[in-house]
Order: structure tokens, then C-alpha cells, then sequence
């Protein structure tokens, strides 16, 4: 029965049963601390039908194209919420997982009973799925509410008839891509296609739709990750990834950053680069042409009206030096050193281009050249000579013959490779590790990490090698300061170790009992610390900015008037459609994403202690700012911004920045004036710690030092 025919007869059944309805209310919180929660929830009743509370917030995912819902929605219930519900039992399930336990249970609805209160326990980790509680032998839905913002989200899983919990099995992610969100959404009729193994977990995660696995994507591949090992035996040396176009996108992405949690890794027709967008668009012709030789010979492909208007726009972008950086942070081109202990194998057809939704090869040429050039084993590319006609959009053959028939064309020992991959454990103590990134977010490999930087957003390398002699050979460029995890298994139960760095300081150093060594640069040599990080605001890993960084981590909106919070929604509808702006792709993504906002005078203290601050509002009439504004070593009012020894004046400024709060310096405050206009979160993605606008405009931008004070160049 068609889903439209489904919802009319859902609305019919709820009109004839009018007479029949009693009034209850639902409220949902957490045992132990009563607090209450924000959760998607589905309420059944006998029938079948799913009951939709008039005005409720509906999950997007459970949404057709149209708007209407679909016959097995989800609704979002935050805290409470009262409905109209027939007599008769009503079927309560809540999608917990994995932040609490799965919860599904039927209540009696009559005259005497119109509250439901439910308490969801906490999922600790160890606490694992039964081997009779799991969907084994076939493909299964399972949804969860996020911790980012409490969003529904969903996953394909693939368990094995012979999954048997007490042996750890390997687990391989498939990640969708672009505009393939939904085909591992909740529909039963996409469940087929999903791909399984007689031997190993498969995955499909949404990772909120089209996030290219970056930002809020990458927060929710990791939710996954670690809930199927709370749910799951998972055999952490056997992780692998792999996807195709943006899905091939988000694995160099994972692999490049977190080369450390895979035993092997499959990008396919991805790109991670962006400036091969830039070089694709300098490539067309005036017509609006590009060419491509290949195994079928030469095609062009011809971009026309709107399409031609954008590549003629990416063509004359001009990328300011120091958004260079902020570019290079949404692209794995740059890090590639990172990937020296991963096996990889990746493909690309040729006559593949970056036009109509298609990703060019290019893309994997200069990943390729620069595997080459490192020297690295166990890195594979296969190059389709037939292949990319479709990916790339519609094409011209010059011989004006009918179209091809596109072909892979494997050659014969990639069968091999493949499977020589699959089987690959991971590592993880290797001898030699390399970690280049320019952001703290991005900081750690394997048993290195970086704690701080000389400078943010510049160049930054260290690479440890333990030698056959026991030494540690290491070479940094860029680190004030770093802390290794010399684990037992890595240099067995020594008390100390010499340490060579940039082959002219060499020392000594008594291994702590923890294990973890902390070397600190202090001017003239490497010292322990007393302690491993100071008490005053550093940037350090996951508090080092920029401003949307606070927006992929667990925040909470804010507002003290109608105006901020008429910014607030604003800030949200954009954010949802855009995704804060440009990726390494140069393309706009939209995503799911309901964000929790509050009026000031609402918020529960335990939620401000959960979440990063994002308050709109101005100190006059918001006290949570009003009680910070002091400790914030900048100044605003509309007419002038002061930002170290910057001063910024106009007839109506408006602002956003962020920094460490000064009442939880553990967490972010954002601060975003009420007058801040979706154009600003439109671009969210190349904008630095602090902006200053006036009329639309950009008229400053500063990044704060690795003190968190303003930078004054």
C-alpha cells in the first residue's frame, strides 16, 4: 500500500476514534539522577498505527519527500509531552541506544491512567547484547539517539549467522555517498541491497546524511564505532573502512586522521583535495567543456546554465592565506605521512570528473604520486581505463558513436590484494609512527600524541621511531610539546629511555609509572613538565577552536530575547542545509541536525555542565554572558571591537567567537550578537576563533594564540 494511502488512513482512524480519546501525558528521564531526557520515541497502539502528537517534532529521516510522515515515525520528546491516545494498550519505544539501554514496553491506556513515566538506565561499556537478543544472519535497522544533540540517527548491520559473543569478529564499514544518506535509512525496501559477509560485521552508517564524514559526520561514525563495542565482541585488529565518491571521501578522511584504529582501508573514486576542485574549474574551456582520454578514447563532458555559473564562481574563488589552513584541515592530501602502518587499496576510472556529482581521478593521482614519493608498503591503485562514465554525469564520445558501456576491468591480482587486505591486522604498537595535521584536533597516532603546538595552523610533524637499539629517534617540526604512550608492549618494562629529537638534543628520561613520557620544549631542550597540561586556558585537543568546532561536539543553544532567539532557529535551518559551508569537495551538504535550544531562563545547570555554550544574546540582557563578559580579553559594543591591539570601528557591528568558558574552562562559549545573519553560518566552515561583520560583510577575523589571547598579526 503506498506510504501516502498509509498516513490518510492513520488520520482516519484517529477521526473515527475521536470520541475515544483520553489525554496523557509522557515524560522521560534518567535513573538515578531524574534528569529529564531529549529522545526520539514511537508510540503504537494496538492496531499497529503509529500515533503522531499533533505539532510534535517529527525525526527527518522519518519524513517523505513531501514532508508527511512516514507510517513507522519517530517523534522527538523532550523531557515530556502530552497527546490524545485511544483506549487500549499503547506499544512506548525509545531510541536509546547506545547511550542507554534499548527500551520498548506496552501500557494499558484508560480513564485511570493517563501518565507514562519512563526512566531509561545508562548503557555502560562491557555490558553486551545477548547472542538471542541480535538480528544475526540477515541485514537489520538499528537507531540511536545522538549525544551530540539528541538527533535520531540510523545504521544497516549485517551480523553473521555465527556470531558467537564470546569470540571477538572482525568489523568493515561501508560508508554511503553523496545523496545516498537515506538508502541505509529506515526503509525496509533498501535493507536487501545492504552489503553482509559470512564472516565479519558490516556496517552502514548514516552519519547525519550528506557531512562528507567530517564535523558532525565523523562525531557520529565514532558514536557508532564505540556503541557497536559496548554492543558488540568486535575485534579491534580487524577494523577496516571503505566507501565509494563521498563515501570514498570520508574514508581518506578517517584514514588519513585516524590511521590507528584500522587494519585496512578502501577509498574509492574519493577525493581529498581541494585543490583539485580549483584545478578542474581552471581546466574548462569557455564552452563550459572538459576533456578526458581513456580506454573508449576521447569524451567531453559540457556543463551548461546554473552548473557552468558555479564552476565559472569556484574558478575565480580566491582562498585567503589564512584560510589555507582551515582548507587543508577538510582534506587528507596533507596528511597522508599519517597512513605509513595502513594498508591500503584504492581505485578510480578514468574518464571520472568533478562535474556533475562526479569525483576526478586527479584526485588519486596526486594521492598516489605522494604515496610514491614517502615510499610507503602495502598502498595499491588500480586505475579503471574504462570505468567513470556514469559517476562523472552525462558525456559526449568525439567520435560521435553511441554511448559506451562502462567496464571495470580489474586487473587479475586484485582479487588477491583485496582479500590480503581484508585479512590484515592492524598494528598497534608500531615501531614508527608519523603524525602531521596543523590543529590539535587532529592529534594523536597510534602511541604518540601532540599536546601542544608552537603555533596553530601551521605545517606540523612529529615522527617517532623506536630503533633496533632501543632508542627513540624523533623528528618534530612545529611541537612544543608531545607525550608518549610507552606501554610494555612497545618497550617492555624498561625505567628509562633514551630520547634523540631532531638528531641535535639528545637525553635520558625516566619512564613514568603511568608510562606516559611528556617531553616539553622550554627554548634550549626537552623537558618533563610537572604536570602534563597548565590550569589557564592552552588550546589542546578538543579545545582548540575554530568556532564550529563547538558544533560538532555536545552543545546547547541559548537566547534571552525574541530577536536571539529568532538567530538561534536561524543559526539551526542553516547549519541543517549547509553544514557550516565548503568541504575539501567545494560542495554545499545538508544534514540532520536538531540542536537543543533554550531561553536562558529555562536552563537546568546539569545541562550547561553536559554541553558546550552556544549564547546568542549581549551581556545587558543575558546574565550567563553578563557573568563571563569580564574574563573575555576582548571588547564589543556595536560601534567598536577591540581584539589585542585591533580596534574595529562601524555603525552596527555584529560578532561571533569562541573561547574556553571562563565558569567551565573544559568546555567552549560561543558568542553570536543577535544581529548575526544565516549568511554567517553558511560559511562557518572557513572561519578562524573570532569575525567581526557589518551590513553582511566580513571587516575582521583573528585566530586567539595557543594561550587563547588574541593574535595580533
Amino acid at each position: 500500500m503506498p506510504r501516502l494511502c498509509v498516513f490518510f488512513l492513520t488520520l482516519l482512524f484517529l477521526g473515527n476514534s475521536i470520541m475515544a480519546q483520553i489525554p496523557v501525558k509522557l515524560s522521560i528521564s534518567e535513573k538515578g539522577t531524574g534528569h529529564p531526557l531529549r529522545l526520539p520515541v514511537r508510540l503504537t497502539t494496538s492496531d499497529g498505527q503509529v500515533l503522531i502528537p499533533e505539532n510534535a517534532e517529527i525525526a527527518e529521516i522519518y519524513l517523505e519527500k513531501d514532508g508527511i510522515p512516514r507510517p513507522d515515525a519517530s517523534i522527538y520528546v523532550d523531557g515530556a509531552l502530552e497527546f490524545d491516545a485511544p483506549e487500549g494498550p499503547l506499544s512506548c519505544e525509545v531510541a536509546g541506544a547506545f547511550r542507554y539501554h534499548f527500551f520498548k514496553r506496552t501500557y494499558p491506556i484508560s480513564k485511570g491512567r493517563a501518565e507514562i513515566s519512563i526512566e531509561l538506565t545508562p548503557w555502560e561499556i562491557g555490558e553486551r547484547l545477548r547472542r538471542k537478543d541480535l538480528p544475526t544472519g540477515d541485514v537489520a535497522l538499528w537507531t540511536y539517539s545522538s549525544g551530540l544533540d539528541g538527533c535520531l540517527q540510523a545504521f544497516q548491520i549485517a551480523i553473521p549467522e555465527k556470531y558467537d559473543p564470546a569470540v571477538p569478529i572482525p568489523l568493515r564499514f561501508h560508508l554511503h555517498g553523496h545523496g545516498g544518506g537515506k538508502n541505509v535509512a529506515p526503509y525496509a525496501d533498501r535493507l536487501d541491497s545492504a552489503p553482509r559477509d559470512p564472516d565479519m560485521i558490516r556496517v552502514s552508517p548514516i552519519c547525519r546524511g550528506d557531512t562528507h564524514y567530517q564535523g558532525m559526520g565523523e562525531y557520529e561514525f565514532f558514536e557508532i564505532y564505540n556503541g557497536l563495542q559496548k554492543a558488540l565482541n568486535i575485534d579491534l585488529d580487524r577494523v577496516m573502512v571503505e566507501g565509494y565518491s563521498m563515501g570514498g571521501a570520508g574514508t581518506w578522511h578517517l584514514a588519513g586522521r585516524f590511521p590507528y584504529l584500522f587494519s585496512a582501508a578502501f577509498p574509492h573514486s574519493g577525493y581529498l583535495d581541494y585543490r583539485v576542485f580549483l584545478w578542474t574549474a581552471r581546466g574548462m574551456d569557455e564552452e563550459g567543456r572538459l576533456y578526458r582520454d581513456g580506454g573508449y578514447g576521447r569524451i567531453f563532458r559540457q556543463v551548461s546554465g546554473d552548473r557552468l555559473d558555479y564552476w565559472r564562481k569556484i574558478r575565480g574563488l580566491v582562498i585567503e592565506d589564512w584560510q589555507v589552513p582551515l582548507y587543508e584541515r577538510q582534506g587528507t592530501m596533507d596528511v597522508l605521512e599519517n597512513t605509513l602502518n595502513l594498508p591500503m587499496l584504492f581505485s578510480h576510472g578514468i574518464y571520472d570528473m568533478s562535474i556533475f556529482g562526479g569525483v576526478d581521478i586527479e584526485n588519486s593521482y596526486r594521492a598516489w604520486k605522494r604515496f610514491q614519493e614517502l615510499g610507503y608498503p602495502q598502498k595499491y591503485f588500480v586505475e579503471l581505463p574504462k570505468a567513470g562514465l556514469g559517476h562523472g554525469g552525462r558525456y559526449t564520445a568525439m567520435e560521435g558513436s553511441a554511448p559506451f558501456k562502462e567496464e571495470q576491468d580489474l586487473p587479475p591480482d586484485m582479487a588477491a590484494i583485496q582479500n590480503n587486505l581484508r585479512n590484515a591486522r592492524r598494528d598497534p604498537w608500531p615501531r614508527h609512527v608519523v603524525l602531521r595535521t596543523n590543529t590539535l584536533e587532529y592529534n594523536k597516532n597510534a602511541w604518540g600524541e601532540l599536546d601542544a603546538l608552537d603555533r596553530h595552523w601551521r605545517d606540523t610533524l612529529i615522527d617517532v621511531e623506536l630503533l633496533d637499539k632501543g632508542d627513540l629517534q624523533i623528528k618534530t617540526r612545529n611541537v612544543k610539546q608531545f607525550t608518549l604512550n610507552l606501554s610494555p608492549e612497545l618497550v617492555g618494562n624498561r625505567c628509562e629511555i633514551p630520547v634523540v629529537v631532531n638528531r641535535v638534543f639528545s637525553e635520558t628520561y625516566a619512564i613514568p609509572d603511568n608510562r606516559l613520557l611528556t617531553l616539553r620544549f622550554d627554548g634550549k631542550s626537552w623537558v618533563q613538565p610537572e604536570q602534563r597540561f597548565p590550569e589557564n586556558p592552552t588550546k589542546r585537543h578538543d579545545l582548540q577552536g575554530p568556532i564550529l568546532h563547538a558544533f560538532h561536539r555536545p552543545h546547547l543553544y541559548v537566547y534571552s530575547t525574541d530577536q536571539a532567539k529568532e538567530t538561534a532557529e536561524n543559526a539551526a535551518k542553516t547549519l541543517r542545509v549547509t553544514n557550516g559551508g565548503w568541504l575539501c569537495s567545494l560542495m554545499p551538504c545538508s544534514q540532520q541536525y536538531h540542536p537543543l535550544i533554550r531561553r536562558e531562563s529555562e536552563v537546568k545547570p546539569w545541562e550547561m555542565e553536559n554541553h558546550h555554550l552556544i549564547i546568542f544574546g549581549l551581556p545587558d540582557s543575558s546574565p550567563l554572558l553578563s557573568s563571563r563578559v569580564e574574563r573575555l580579553p576582548i571588547s564589543y559594543d556595536p560601534k567598536s571591537v577591540q581584539f589585542g591591539v585591533r580596534t574595529v570601528g562601524g555603525e552596527h557591528l555584529e560578532m561571533l567567537m569562541i573561547y574556553p568558558d571562563p565558569v567551565q574552562p573544559d568546555r567552549y562559549l560561543v558568542w553570536c550578537t543577535p544581529g548575526v545573519g544565516k549568511d554567517v553560518f553558511a560559511q562557518l566552515w572557513h572561519l578562524p576563533d573570532f569575525v567581526v561583520w557589518e551590513n553582511g560583510k566580513i571587516v575582521f577575523t583573528g585566530f586567539f594564540d595557543e594561550e587563547w589571547q588574541p593574535r595580533n598579526d
